[in-house]
């Protein structure tokens, strides 16, 4: 039961962390006027910056150590990266007729060159990093690591907000996730998560 309560406290607070960090960032920036590509990027910057912080300063706090991330070069596997971006179309292809009968998706990007390095590049290296090692290694102190990897997948998939997004978060998410236990590296979540959200852009920007 004291493992449970701690899981569950473990994500509360991680979503209240995020949220602030949000709100903190969003005041931040209004005060120092970001505005456009540069403001975008350097608002992202500091949100998530800030939850990098503060989550591992929680998990130090609660636990006493923060484990590692693992980053070994057994992430750099060609024929799993292929074997991921098949796997990433076919989540995509088959969550296509869903979006006829769900809300569609209302985020609006701009369409300079920090915003597309910023979706593309930035933010998949500091989500990785966030989600499948931050927040995945601090619900293994309480939790077994499918749970640690389903539950972060589900918050990864959450924040997200727009339904259909929520729904193809979740599934890439544990793609991300078992790509990362199976060769014991971000490495291969990030270059994943690169090629999932330059073909998410290239689509939305087309559309």
């Amino acid at each position: 039961m004291k493992r449970v309560v701690n899981t569950v406290q473990s994500i509360l607070i991680f979503v209240v962390i995020f949220i602030a960090s949000q709100i903190v960032a969003s005041l931040i920036g209004s005060a120092l006027h970001f505005n456009g590509d540069v403001g975008f990027m350097l608002s992202y910057l500091l949100s998530m910056g800030l939850v990098y912080l503060f989550v591992t300063l929680y998990e130090r706090t609660e636990y006493g150590n923060v484990r590692l991330i693992k980053s070994s070069s057994k992430g750099l596997d060609p024929l799993a990266l292929f074997v991921g971006v098949i796997l990433l179309l076919a989540i995509s292809i088959t969550l296509w007729p869903l979006e006829n009968y769900m809300p569609s998706d209302s985020r609006v990007f701009g369409d300079g060159a920090w915003t597309l390095i910023t979706i593309v590049v930035i933010s998949p290296i500091i989500e990785e990093i966030i989600f499948r090692g931050r927040f995945y290694n601090l619900l293994t102190h309480s939790t077994s690591p499918f749970w640690a990897a389903v539950l972060s997948s589900l918050v990864f998939a959450t924040i997200h907000l727009e339904p259909i997004i929520i729904i193809g978060g979740f599934l890439s998410g544990m793609l991300f996730s078992y790509m990362y236990l199976l060769k014991r590296s971000i490495i291969l979540p990030i270059m994943l998560h690169i090629c999932n959200n330059t073909i998410a852009y290239a689509l939305h920007i087309l559309s």
